[in-house]
């Protein structure tokens, strides 16, 4: 289920600006391998985590967490997160950012930061509400 629910993250990705290099760096993160087995018998040591909202019995949403070091000192990137279309304005999406925030603050994380496509102003605005500001701006141009 948690494949399929990330499949749709990655069709509702493509095509907008920005989209396809958000695919690309997706693809090389496989939940199964880099996420989902990174929890150990111990999980206060795990330096990712895949984390899931559940409505009833059904998967609403994941995101994709791991530690790193920030300019600040230990960061924790959210490097996705998506909650199912017939799933949101629910509280899915806060859910799942609270845990996402316990389990940085566990781990001695000093703050968490995430990234939102250009133009997509319902993720950006969620952000904002959660009290994260835009810190800095990536732009890029191709060159061949």
């Amino acid at each position: 289920m948690l494949q399929a629910l990330r499949g749709l993250a990655i069709a509702e990705t493509a095509g907008t600006r920005g989209g396809d290099a958000a695919i690309a760096e997706a693809r090389g993160r496989e939940i199964d391998t880099a996420f989902v087995n990174a929890r150990n018998a111990d999980g206060a040591t795990a330096k990712a985590q895949c984390l899931v909202g559940v409505v009833g019995d059904a998967v609403a949403g994941y995101a994709l967490v791991a530690t790193e070091a920030g300019p600040y000192g230990k960061l924790a990137m959210l490097h996705e997160l998506y909650v199912h279309p017939d799933m949101r304005e629910i509280g899915v999406g806060d859910a799942i950012l609270g845990f996402a925030r316990a389990w940085a603050t566990a781990r001695g994380c000093v703050e968490i930061e995430s990234q939102v496509l250009p133009g997509n102003r319902s993720a950006k605005n969620f952000f904002e509400r959660a009290g994260m500001v835009t810190r800095l701006m990536r732009v890029s141009s191709r060159l061949n």
